[in-house]
């Protein structure tokens, strides 16, 4: 085979860098679009002076935001795209992080303007979304784990909120898009894994082999699984529980369901993460129960085995009630 020549290597060459340019031009233009969408709309709501106008936008701002949230940072969406490319992936948070960074920016900018909001220092009305947006950006970085961004730049605060609601959008900000940015960075970074409910069903199929399993979908969207031997069991999943609400209207809902719909005696909860408080709630909601129920802890990165003790346990407790309620019954 005849070598190349120089001019074919360089020719090659710059065919490649021109692909390059344009992908990562494709690139950006993907990840700021949405941006300069959040920007661009407020800042026209902004000049017209309508009132009506600019609550509309700021007011469409937070569901579109909601919903491009749940998108990208869902554990499902994000394990499924994880599965497909890492690239993907961080084009996806990027692209939402963005918006939310300028949605949050522009319904604050419109609160300020209103006087809802107040600051440390007056900004003009043609700067306030920009500068909203390197405040909630400085906050962004700030949480970065370890690395103390701002500080080792010497990047100091345009200004600081001075009253409650600007105190308030500034938690909203970190709990729904700082924390969840920053688990899916991490997804990103460590690789694909296996769905929290799949790893959950593994788990449970080789520390109980012995149990029927049967895979069920949740009205929700969440899987589900019909684990069987001694007893019959609805195995259900929730994530990141903070409050109590939710688990005890799922235990309502299926209390009502478990003997009719699904055909079983008893009803495990499984969470990757609970406040301390609400754990505790839900543990005294569950044990007052007519329902044989019960509450475990769950990370995918621990030994099942923990997991399958919560399923033996259960079965147990509910072998020994029925016990209990027949005629010459002892205990001893």
């Amino acid at each position: 085979m005849a070598r190349r020549r120089t001019s074919e290597w360089l020719s090659l060459a710059g065919d490649w860098v021109k692909a390059a340019a344009v992908a990562v031009g494709a690139v950006i233009f993907v990840v700021l679009v949405p941006l300069w969408f959040a920007v661009a709309v407020a800042q026209w709501s902004f000049r017209t002076g309508i009132f009506a106008l600019e609550a509309a936008v700021a007011a469409a701002l937070m569901p579109l935001t909601a919903v491009a949230l749940r998108w990208a940072f869902t554990e499902r969406g994000l394990s499924k795209i994880l599965a497909v490319s890492r690239s993907a992936a961080a084009i996806r948070a990027l692209m939402v992080g963005l918006f939310a960074l300028a949605s949050f920016a522009s319904v604050t900018s419109f609160l300020y303007l209103e006087g809802a909001v107040t600051i440390s220092e007056p900004v003009a009305q043609e700067d306030v979304i920009f500068e909203f947006m390197v405040v909630y950006l400085w906050h962004l970085l700030d949480t970065v784990p370890l690395l103390d961004i701002p500080q080792n730049l010497q990047w100091s605060l345009p200004f600081e909120f001075e009253n409650s609601l600007g105190g308030l959008l500034l938690i909203v900000f970190t709990a729904f898009v700082i924390l969840p940015l920053i688990r899916v960075v991490r997804a990103i970074w460590v690789g694909h894994r296996e769905p929290y409910e799949d790893t959950l069903r593994s788990a449970l199929r080789k520390n109980l082999p012995d149990w029927k399993m049967e895979k069920l979908l949740g009205e929700v969207g969440y899987d589900r699984a019909i684990v069987e031997k001694t007893e019959r069991i609805l195995v259900d999943v929730m994530h990141d529980v903070t409050t109590e609400d939710a688990p005890l209207r799922r235990l309502e809902v299926v209390r009502r369901r478990l003997a009719a719909y699904y055909d079983a005696t008893g009803y495990l909860l499984v969470v990757d993460a609970v406040a301390e408080r609400a754990r505790d709630r839900i543990d005294e909601a569950f044990q007052a129960s007519d329902l044989p129920a019960a509450l475990v802890v769950w990370r995918s990165d621990e030994p099942g085995r923990h997991v399958a003790e919560a399923v033996e346990r259960l079965a147990e407790w509910i072998s020994m009630a029925r016990r209990a309620k027949q005629p010459g019954y002892d205990p001893d």
